[in-house]
């Protein structure tokens, strides 16, 4: 699964215990931490969307990058490594992996995109749209959430928390 199970559960339960921390429950808007916040003794970056129905989240620490995407239409799709597409409200489209611990879990990881995929990722989620996962293979599963609000001002602020992340200092 990319790396250990061990490592996959911490990397999520991380990246949870930040977002429950950082965002209030169906905020329905993008929130970003301006800076890393420390949680469970690591420095993260996240860009989140906590909505009564989903939840998506970019999250960045020092030595990973993760998109987590929380829907009830991921249940039943089968545990392990999937091959899937995912379909930004720019418009754009990138291939991934796409990493689940149980079927009956309604929580997903790509994990540690490529430098350019995260990028694309970050970029993607700056415009109003709608956000689209096909997971391909086995019992094939696509869903849409439409009319994301835009994240323009929580990118800039994400790109400026990883600078500090990275560096010791805004980018």
């Amino acid at each position: 699964m990319g790396g250990s199970a061990t490592a996959w559960h911490a990397r999520v339960a991380l990246a949870v215990v930040l977002a429950a921390g950082a965002f209030p429950a169906a905020s329905q808007e993008w929130r970003v931490s301006p800076a890393p916040v420390e949680a469970q003794g690591h420095l993260s970056c996240i860009l989140g969307l906590r909505h009564t129905d989903y939840f998506l989240a970019i999250t960045l620490a020092a030595d990973s990058a993760n998109l987590l995407v929380k829907s009830r239409h991921l249940i039943g799709v089968a545990s392990g490594n999937r091959d899937a597409v995912i379909r930004f409200p720019s418009g754009a489209s990138i291939r991934v992996t796409l990493l689940k611990d149980a079927a009956e879990s309604d929580m997903a990881m790509v994990a540690e995109p490529s430098a350019d995929d995260l990028d694309e990722m970050i970029d993607g989620f700056a415009g109003q749209g709608d956000f689209a996962v096909t997971v391909l293979g086995g019992k094939p599963t696509a869903f849409r959430i439409p009319d994301l609000p835009g994240a323009a001002d929580g990118t800039a602020s994400l790109r400026n928390c990883i600078g500090e992340l990275r560096n010791g200092s805004p980018s």
